[in-house]
Order: C-alpha cells, then structure tokens, then sequence
C-alpha cells in the first residue's frame, strides 16, 4: 500500500499527550489534548504540586543528591514556610525562589517560570500564587498566567526549616 500525505495526515493527532495521572483519573479526559485542555491539565497539576506538602523533612540536602531525590514521592510537594519568613521581603524572594524549583521539579511543561506571592489578607495561613510561563503546543510557545490558591503555606513555626 502506497502512503500519500493526505492519508497519513488522516492519521495523525494534533495536541499533546495528557499525563498519565490524567488518564488514569475517574474524571472523563482525551487522551490527546488541545490547547484548552493542555492549560487546564497544567492548572490542575500546579494546584496539586503547591497544595501537597512532602513527607520528607531533610531539605539539607547537596545539589546532587537532591537532583536525585526530588523525584522520589516522599519530596513531592512544596514545603511548609513559617509566618517569619513571610514577614519581610527576603523571606518571601525565598518563597518564591523554591516554589519555582518545585514547578520546575514537577511540572516540565511549563517553561520560563515566573510567580508572584500574594499574601492572603483574610486567611493568614494561606498565599496566592501567580504562577506566569509558556506552554508549548506544536510549534507555538504561549505565556499564559495560572492563579493558585496555597492553603496552610505557612506555620506559627517551622517543622521543616
């Protein structure tokens, strides 16, 4: 059988595979994303990655070694933060310095990572974060901004510090 361009671009699908964790999910999700639903899967998963916190304490670790163990489940997650280092503006360049490392930890397709830390004025435990970078689609790089919510971001005193 002969191919022609016409009949393999029948066959072919446009968009982005969805992550496994997606597919895996009782909710009903294409397989193959469009953009809509490849900025809607990356909403998803940053809610997941800020709102998780990892069970592991020991972030003392060297460079290579925690090149290593941030892809092991007991590290997923953003860790907690106390109320003094949101208190002052080192404190929160900080924040923002390790919620980008995280992102960039656990969320490949998202590029160009920039977040702004918004303190909540009515829950004191809580952040926004708006997190701004470019999602690939094909050949288009598109910046798009994610709002997320950070709930218990921030502790009296920190177990993990």
């Amino acid at each position: 059988m002969k191919y022609t361009s016409q009949s393999l671009s029948k066959n072919v699908q446009k968009g982005v595979y969805a992550p496994l964790f997606d597919c895996l999910s009782k909710e009903e999700i294409e397989i193959v994303l469009d953009l809509k639903g490849l900025k809607e899967s990356i909403a998803r998963e940053l809610e997941t990655i800020l709102n998780t916190r990892p069970v592991a304490r020991d972030w003392k670790l060297g460079d290579a070694v925690y090149e290593i163990a941030q892809h092991l489940p007991q590290y997923f997650g953003l860790r907690d933060f106390t109320f003094q280092q949101a208190a002052n503006e080192v404190g929160r360049r900080a924040i923002v310095q390790e919620i980008i490392k995280v992102i960039q930890a656990y969320e490949p397709r998202l590029k160009n990572v920039q977040v702004k830390l918004s303190l909540s004025p009515t829950h004191s435990l809580s952040a926004t974060v708006e997190i701004s970078g470019d999602v690939k689609f094909g050949n288009v790089m598109e910046r798009t901004i994610f709002p997320v919510r950070v709930k218990n971001l921030f502790h009296p005193q920190s177990q993990s510090a």
